[in-house]
């Protein structure tokens, strides 16, 4: 998904669809959103350097945030300066601790931040789904 806001600023968005519909998300109860702050420079797109270092750190959350570990790859979002990464998980305790550990791979060269909760019904992913 892509497209601009009022102010023109590009919004990107890619999910995987037949997950976000999938009728087994009440077992991975857990959403975990890892925010990487880049600046608006750019038209809130990131630069190449910032960007190449963004899919370093998604492939890296990715080897420890796996369907084995208990938790799935739902997407991410770009906009205004962020980029967010959002994966649903069994259990929050071993997948705070595998995104710490992640986090710290990238420290000094990426600004990031990362929160967990508990959203049972993936209400977080409503409005990335195609069937609102």
């Amino acid at each position: 998904m892509n497209g601009e806001d009022q102010e023109g600023l590009p919004a990107v968005a890619l999910f995987n669809q037949s997950l976000l519909e999938w009728d087994g998300r009440m077992a991975y109860p857990w959403m975990t959103a890892i925010e990487v702050n880049f600046g608006p420079g750019n038209n809130g797109m990131p630069d190449t350097k910032t960007f190449t270092r963004i899919r370093l750190l998604e492939e890296e959350l990715g080897t420890r945030l796996n369907p084995a570990a208990g938790c799935l790859n739902l997407g991410v979002e770009t906009y205004k300066g962020i980029r967010t990464i959002y994966f649903a998980c069994r259990e929050f305790r071993e997948s705070s601790k595998a995104v710490r550990r992640a986090i710290e791979k990238f420290a000094g060269t990426l600004t990031i931040d990362y929160s967990v909760y508990k959203d049972k019904y993936w209400r977080t992913m409503d409005k990335y789904r195609q069937n609102q």
